[in-house]
């Protein structure tokens, strides 16, 4: 038996069909390495379905529910729930209040100032366009000043001038009318409610 040319001819059909093996792998590992860093770029509400963290936030008014996107934000993600998990939020309250616009807390103080002890670097895609009932991160008016306080966006709002400059960490999708009567509290000149609304917790799902 002539066992060298057997396994030449073995060999013929095995290496076009291993060739072939190796390029489909090749293709498909491209495709998918494509589709993740497309899907960085995405909008949330592009992005339905793709839930990591639920954000419970039990407020003096009612609860409502946040989808954080882990995927978009990641450190900012997870020093929310890091924050929520600890306590942070436990007792702040929404220290600012503007109507048709925006509702903010995580201020450790109370006055506008507070924050963790530390910043968070800016995680903000070119993908995403603030609209009604989205979630971010306040910042201290320059780059890379994320820490603990966020903001939620209300309905009937123009945010246009908010794209790009903020950090956003998810959306609300539940509870929209206890953010909206949040929203509607009677305010001061400095847009402070003069009664109290209170974070009572944060419970990550």
């Amino acid at each position: 038996m002539d066992i060298a040319g057997t396994l030449k001819d073995n060999m013929k059909v095995f290496l076009p069909v291993l060739g072939l093996i190796v390029v489909i792998l090749a293709f498909y590992m491209v495709d998918l390495e494509t589709d993740s860093i497309t899907d960085l770029t995405l909008g949330p509400s592009e992005r339905e379905g793709e839930i990591t963290y639920i954000a419970d936030v039990q407020t003096s008014l009612g609860s409502f529910e946040i989808n954080l996107y882990e995927e978009i934000a990641p450190k900012n993600v997870e020093n929310f729930v890091s924050l929520a998990n600890n306590g942070f939020y436990n007792g702040l309250t929404f220290h600012r209040v503007i109507e048709n616009f925006i509702i903010q807390t995580g201020d450790s103080i109370g006055d506008g100032t507070g924050n963790a002890g530390y910043y968070i670097d800016d995680e903000i895609s070119p993908g995403i366009t603030f609209r009604e009932y989205l979630v971010a991160m306040a910042n201290e008016g320059r780059s890379d000043t994320n820490s603990s306080q966020f903001f939620i966006t209300l309905k009937g709002g123009n945010f246009s001038h908010l794209d790009g400059h903020y950090t956003v960490i998810g959306e609300v999708i539940e509870g929209f009318s206890v953010v909206e009567k949040i929203g509607a509290v009677d305010v001061d000149s400095n847009d402070v409610p003069r009664v109290d609304v209170v974070v009572e917790r944060i419970d990550i799902k």
